[in-house]
């Protein structure tokens, strides 16, 4: 059923004096397991290899280029049933279907604030009722709670660029 090497790997989770043995250099993030420690890296890779024939963008993996290729083939294939929305990923129509056509199903205890998604109910109870922290502005050292409000952070106050890429499709 399972091969040796991953009931070995397997064990080594349950190892507490393997937890959290890999430590990422550039964030400080630890792993209890080496392949997640190597997926994570991959994260900081600054090389955009992967080049669009069609517009500027650039990704780090062949994958996330191939995704982003079926948004030029318009291969909107999965349709709400709800609205006019149209997705080129099942998950995307989930998430749509799930935030915009159900009511949030979770509360908070504290506040009573709703919440479509247990995830982004245990942020909200991290960030303000127990005034967590985790993303730093690596300019400034200033921290946020939502890696979204540190990005806008960095945006107004030092000027950083915006990620997504601008382009005026007269040029291609």
């Amino acid at each position: 059923m399972f091969s040796k090497r991953y009931y070995k790997t397997h064990m080594t989770m349950h190892n507490p004096k393997h937890r959290n043995q890999y430590v990422c250099d550039t964030c400080g993030k630890t792993f209890r397991l080496r392949v997640s420690y190597y997926k994570h890296r991959l994260r900081h890779r600054t090389d955009y290899s992967f080049k669009c024939k069609v517009c500027p963008f650039k990704a780090r993996y062949d994958e996330s280029l191939k995704r982003h290729m079926r948004s030029h083939i318009r291969d909107y294939k999965y349709m709400c049933t709800e609205c006019p929305a149209r997705f080129l990923y099942k998950s995307n129509l989930n998430y749509h279907i799930m935030v915009k056509h159900k009511d949030p199903e979770f509360k908070c205890g504290l506040c009573d604030k709703l919440f479509h998604t247990k995830l982004n109910l245990e942020r909200h109870h991290d960030v303000e009722h127990l005034g967590n922290r985790s993303h730093a502005c690596n300019i400034c050292g200033r921290a946020f709670g939502y890696r979204k409000a540190m990005v806008k952070h960095q945006i107004r106050v030092h000027k950083r660029e915006k990620l997504k890429l601008r382009f005026n499709n007269s040029n291609y």
